[in-house]
């Protein structure tokens, strides 16, 4: 079986470190697996240095509308599938869906899967919408429908969680063409990690409540220092720490974090970082892990802590809830609930028995349920079986 994982855009961020990893994990058991990476620039080096075969496709040249970029990314994605003759096309965001539509018709034989990273409804909270809040419904119905139309014509889709999946179903993506693969990761070996806590200025006694990602509206990091500011009085050993990176060259929302910063009582025991070399080292660091996001389709983050034992604190919308279920793995919030938020991270601080039978949970399921193996063989079948079969769509 030879297949082609296809991913665009100079971000680094969850989604491009998994597709890789998947990639990777194909090849470990035996798919002739490959990336290609459209625009891919400098972060090229990373797929490689994670393992996985890489074709690229970068254009020399500038282009004065984003459409006449898209069409000489359509023409150099239409010489490499050519050149390569894959079995089966496995696309992944929002763009390669398009790009894929547009070129399968001419590849004869090919068959072609879709994967479902995010929701439409995580596109209402980007930066633009952070200045002009009307935008938000705007990006949500631009990119759910565009998403519907670019996948119309694909052979199978797979989700990234349940709740993607419900959210394609409402934008009349039949139920039967879905298969929800939950994301995993490869676990990393604790004694080989770094005590970053020294590096943060934070002792060792006391305790950490980590945020991880990009820094945009979405992932609801002012949320989560608003919150601390409710409890941050009655531990005077509690830490806050978010790191990531921007979206693009938009500072908005990391300059309103600096901000809340500035202006809290408790500004000594708050920590904004930059992008961070290992989501692993990081949260291996922490004690608790928070999820504060207004839409979180699936969280590689939380997924990272749970492998280390880390109780969390999620939010309820999306698809965290249902990788660290409540009261099983980890505390749901109500999202945007900022006192729901704050108590429940609350609780875990009081609770050191509950913080530690949550993260014992956590771990069990993280390692033996939340795997890079596991994913890669699931989303080996859904191959498979397109590849038997013609799909009723």
């Amino acid at each position: 079986m030879k297949v082609l994982h296809v991913m665009n855009g100079a971000n680094w961020g969850g989604s491009y470190r998994f597709v890789t990893q998947l990639c990777r994990e194909q090849q470990a058991q035996g798919v002739d697996a490959t990336l290609l990476y459209l625009e891919g620039g400098a972060n090229k080096e990373r797929v490689t240095q994670l393992g996985a075969k890489l074709l690229s496709y970068d254009s020399e040249r500038t282009f004065p509308s984003k459409f006449e970029r898209w069409a000489d990314l359509e023409r150099g994605y239409a010489r490499v599938v050519e050149e390569h003759q894959p079995d089966l096309i496995n696309s992944h965001l929002s763009l390669t869906h398009l790009l894929t539509r547009r070129i399968a018709p001419r590849q004869r034989g090919i068959k072609w899967v879709a994967m479902m990273h995010q929701s439409w409804r995580q596109f209402g909270y980007g930066p633009d919408s952070e200045r002009r809040p009307w935008l938000k419904h705007y990006y949500m119905m631009k990119y759910g429908l565009g998403d519907t139309y670019s996948t119309w014509p694909a052979d199978h889709i797979t989700t990234c969680s349940e709740a993607v999946g419900r959210d394609c179903e409402l934008l009349g993506i039949r139920r039967h063409r879905i298969t929800n693969i939950y994301s995993g990761i490869y676990h990393v070996d604790p004694a080989t990690l770094p005590n970053l806590r020294r590096e943060w200025g934070i002792p060792d006694q006391h305790r950490i409540i980590a945020g991880l990602g990009y820094f945009d509206k979405r992932k609801g990091f002012d949320q989560l220092l608003a919150a601390f500011e409710m409890f941050a009085g009655d531990f005077p050993d509690v830490h806050v720490v978010v790191a990531g990176g921007d979206i693009g060259a938009h500072t908005l929302f990391r300059e309103k974090l600096h901000a809340m910063r500035a202006a809290s009582a408790y500004k000594d025991r708050i920590h904004i970082f930059g992008e961070q070399a290992s989501g692993a080292a990081y949260m291996f660091n922490a004690d608790i892990c928070a999820i504060p996001s207004i839409e979180e389709a699936f969280s590689l983050v939380v997924v990272e802590a749970m492998s280390f034992g880390k109780p969390s604190v999620v939010t309820s919308a999306g698809g965290c809830k249902d990788v660290a279920r409540d009261g099983q793995e980890s505390l749901v919030f109500q999202s945007c609930n900022i006192a729901d938020l704050a108590g429940r991270l609350r609780r875990l601080l009081e609770d050191r028995e509950l913080a530690r039978t949550l993260g014992n949970a956590a771990a069990k399921r993280a390692r033996s349920y939340l795997t890079m193996e596991r994913v890669a063989r699931d989303h080996i079948a859904v191959y498979e079986r397109v590849l038997r079969s013609s799909p009723v769509k």
